[in-house]
């Protein structure tokens, strides 16, 4: 039983740190003694969870997925190995609607909060307080997972991210990465205002799209 061998299983293990174990092939007691700086993604632990999202009833692994530490998922989805994770829970067709529903307000509502930094034209060091998807927008991996979610969501879950995200369009049109994802998700529409963004997506996203996908 892999939650037996990776320690956490119940009792007196946590059930709920099985993905965060299992992406990094550690006992429970190492993430428990070090915190979140013994946490990485191991590329053999990313394979194997991508293949259990595939089996016929991952729904307690779906879940646990999604109760990972927002600083554990920050990492994976920043990881070369992120994308592909990602692109297995979302196209899986065994894991609920319901459930893959959670995935945008879990990285939304995250609270670890960086601060990115820029310089302005007027070369003082801008500063804003960022949060978890602007983090992603402006990396090479966490920009490619989010455009799996954007092109895999309903409305509901772009507006979502693309309000976040306009709190530090400035940041991100500075930055190659966050810049597509400023372009892709429409930012500049939605400064403009929301009812130009929303007539924006529904142009340019596929009606596929609109259905409840997750």
């Amino acid at each position: 039983h892999m939650m037996q061998a990776l320690h956490c299983l119940s009792p007196p293990g946590d059930p709920k740190l099985f993905v965060s174990l299992l992406l990094s092939l550690q006992p429970e007691e190492n993430i428990l003694e070090d915190g979140i700086e013994s946490f990485f993604v191991e590329q053999d632990g990313a394979q194997i969870l991508i293949n259990m999202f595939q089996f016929t009833r991952p729904m307690e692994t779906a879940t646990n997925f999604l109760q990972m530490a927002p600083e554990e998922m920050l990492i994976l989805l920043n990881d070369s190995n992120g994308p592909s994770v990602l692109n297995a829970f979302l196209s899986s067709k065994y894991i609920e609607q319901a459930c893959k529903a959670g995935l945008v307000p879990a990285l939304k509502l995250a609270d670890a909060l960086v601060v990115l930094s820029s310089t302005a034209e007027d070369g003082e060091i801008e500063v804003r307080i960022s949060g978890y998807l602007a983090t992603l927008a402006c990396s090479q991996f966490g920009s490619t997972s989010l455009q799996f979610i954007w092109e895999n969501g309903t409305l509901a879950d772009c507006l979502a991210m693309v309000e976040e995200l306009s709190l530090s369009e400035k940041i991100l049109n500075r930055d190659e990465c966050g810049s597509a994802i400023s372009v892709n998700f429409g930012l500049f529409h939605y400064g403009r205002s929301v009812q130009e963004w929303r007539n924006w997506y529904k142009e340019t996203h596929s009606p596929a799209f609109d259905i409840e996908l997750y």
